[in-house]
């Protein structure tokens, strides 16, 4: 059960990408968006473990 989560978790964040960067070829401030977003999300993990 947990395996299909992290599947459908994968696929969502590769579809997500592939979309952003389709939509970044006409708005280039949105892949600035995420990398602060990513940053931030690097930091709360860093700070669970």
């Amino acid at each position: 059960m947990t395996a299909v989560v992290i599947i459908v978790a994968v696929v969502t964040v590769v579809v997500i990408v592939h979309l952003a960067s389709r939509v970044s070829a006409r708005r280039p401030p949105l892949g600035s968006v995420s990398d602060s977003w990513l940053s931030e999300e690097r930091a709360s993990e860093s700070n669970r473990t």
